[in-house]
C-alpha cells in the first residue's frame, strides 16, 4: 500500500482503536474466552449469549470486569 493510502485510514484505524478502548471491547472477550476454557459449556454459543445477557444488566457506568464473566 502507498503511504497516501495508508494515511487516508489512519483517521479510522484510530478511532477504532479508541473505541475498542473506552468500551473495553478486548477486556470483554478475553474474559469470554477465558470463561468458556474454564466453564467448557456444551453449547458456547449459548453459553456466550448468556453471559453477555448477565453483564448486559450491568450499569453502563460501572466498571466491567473479567469476575463478571465466570
Amino acid at each position: 500500500m502507498s503511504s497516501a493510502h495508508l494515511a487516508r485510514y489512519a483517521p479510522l484505524q484510530e478511532m477504532a482503536k479508541e473505541y475498542i478502548a473506552e468500551h473495553r471491547v478486548q477486556q470483554m472477550f478475553s474474559s469470554l474466552l477465558s470463561a468458556l476454557v474454564m466453564h467448557r459449556p456444551e453449547d458456547p454459543i449459548a453459553f456466550i449469549q448468556m453471559k453477555l445477557d448477565e453483564v448486559g444488566h450491568c450499569n453502563l457506568n460501572q466498571s466491567i470486569g473479567y469476575h463478571d464473566y465466570l
